[in-house]
This record gives C-alpha cells, structure tokens and sequence, in this order.
C-alpha cells in the first residue's frame, strides 16, 4: 500500500472496529502511532516551507483526507465519538500552520535532530491544557452504548462537504451553517 495508504487504511480500520480510538486520547495515540511514529511525511506531504515557484513534488494531503474520513464516518454515526468535528477541524487546520511541532518535519528523526520536541508544543498539550478540553467533546456521544464496530453506508450519496473547514473563508451567507446538532 505505501507509505502514505498503509497508515490511513489502518488508522480507519482501527477507528471503526475498536471504540477507545473514538476517544479524545484513543484518537490521540491513533494518530501518533500510525502516522507520526510510522514516519508519515508531513513536511513533504503538505509542501511545508515551500519557496514560492518551488515544487510542490510529493504534494499529498493524506493526513487531511484521514481527517475527513473520520469526519464522514462521525456524520453518519454521530454518538460513536467522544469528540466533535471542531477537534477534527483544530487538527485539519494546525497541520498547515505550523504551529506546532507535533505535525512538523517528515519523521521523527528529524524532530528529534532540530529538537522539535522541546522548542514546540504539541497540538495534544495545547488542546489538554490552554484551549477548553469541553470545547471538542461531542455531547451525542453515547459511552455505554457504543458500538465495537461501525456499519458507515459506502454509498457517495452519503457523503456531504466538509463545510466548516474546506468553506471556512467562505461568508455564511453563501455558504449555509452546517445543520448538525450543536456543531457534533
């Protein structure tokens, strides 16, 4: 499969057979163990520093589209997911910024080589301790009744637009709110 398929593959099959990955940490150690440990390539993946007229050789945004296939799956069975498309948005957004060391570099070699670690903070320290934990939990999500596997209908028709974080620039007057129940 590759080095970019192989982690995006595993990291949904595990987010669809096992619950503690739809968990705020679960999907913490989901993300650290098949894309940042597995030596997933942010830096190249998302033309990180670019020079202007650079090439973009090795473009792919497979961390994002990870990220929107989480997303479809929590419009679908909403109450399986201890955290809310904001969180997925925080991340889908942090990964382009810059931000934070977590998404930095293309392995963690090279995090450990430019010290990355300790002059950055990470995406998961910033959401735990500065930015309001609450503000991510998804309050449809049902504990005791979720589901060890997830049946998610394949059929395209039931995929929508990610519209809070593809449309974000775009004014609410052209691009209608969202219609999922306190914001998933």
């Amino acid at each position: 499969l590759g080095k970019d398929r192989a982690p995006l593959v595993v990291a949904l099959a595990l987010l669809f057979f096992d619950p503690f990955y739809r968990t705020m940490k679960g999907f913490e150690v989901l993300v650290e163990k098949e894309f940042l440990s597995f030596g997933h390539q942010f830096k190249t993946r998302l033309a990180h520093c670019q020079e202007n007229g650079m090439s973009r050789k090795g473009y792919a945004p497979v961390f994002v589209l990870f990220l929107d296939c989480v997303y479809q799956t929590m419009v679908q069975v909403p109450s399986a997911f201890e955290f809310n498309q904001r969180f997925l948005k925080k991340l889908a957004t942090h990964v382009h910024t810059l931000k934070f060391g977590t998404f930095l570099n293309n392995s963690e070699g090279e995090r450990a080589a430019e010290k990355t670690h300790s002059s950055t903070i990470s995406i998961w320290s910033y959401i735990e301790h500065y930015k309001k934990k609450e503000k991510y939990l998804n309050n449809l999500y049902d504990k005791e009744g979720t589901l060890d596997s997830l049946n998610v209908d394949p059929i395209s028709s039931r995929f929508v637009v990610w519209n809070s974080f593809y449309l974000k620039w775009h004014l609410p007057t052209v691009v209608p709110r969202e219609e999922y129940p306190n914001e998933m």
